[in-house]
């Protein structure tokens, strides 16, 4: 038991900084909406979004974008633990069971493991760095390996966002479907040659 709340003690570095981003996330909405007012319409589409969210889907978000965030947060602190392990994995989880992808739920949980292989080879080429010796390319290769660990996982986390966003009834009407998405550039793009 002792072994455990030690082991949450430990997110409290990841609480505090979850916060801090979501503060900093906050104030540079703020801005970026108070400065283009000229741009209204674009940020009436953005709000649309979440508009028509109901309480599960908006509890389905948070728990997709804290996941998200949890991983950002290993990505960039060099202390990896296997509670962090654990909570990436339970929440990517409990997102996929609560909105019936059962379907979807094993190459999740495949591509999620290997997130979190990436992210342990991080953590051993980062205690290289700190134990043996410091070698600038395994420097490079802890930045380039952390580049992908954040687009490989940030498109799948905008990919469950698409899921989740299309699924309402609302944004359904809203958003083009492929091939009127399709017509559209096709026509943008005769105009332009």
């Amino acid at each position: 038991m002792d072994e455990f709340i030690y082991q949450i003690s430990l997110l409290l570095s990841f609480i505090l900084s979850f916060f801090f981003f979501i503060i900093i996330f906050l104030i540079i909405f703020e801005i970026t909406f108070r400065v283009n007012k000229n741009e209204t319409e674009k940020h009436l589409k953005f709000y649309g979004l979440f508009m028509g969210l109901n309480n599960y889907d908006i509890f389905l978000f948070s728990l997709k974008t804290i996941s998200y965030i949890l991983l950002l947060w290993s990505i960039l602190s060099n202390t990896i633990l296997p509670i962090h392990f654990i909570l990436f994995i339970l929440l990517q989880l409990s997102f996929d069971l609560c909105s019936f992808r059962y379907i979807k739920l094993f190459p999740n949980l495949i591509n999620n493991l290997f997130i979190c292989f990436l992210l342990y080879s991080k953590q051993i080429f980062y205690d290289y760095l700190l134990d043996v010796t410091f070698l600038y390319s395994v420097v490079i290769l802890i930045i380039l390996l952390s580049l992908f660990i954040f687009f490989y996982a940030s498109y799948f986390y905008l990919k469950d966002i698409q899921f989740l966003l299309t699924s309402n009834k609302y944004v359904k009407k809203v958003l083009p479907t492929n091939s009127k998405f399709v017509e559209f550039f096709k026509k943008k793009f005769k105009k332009n040659i």
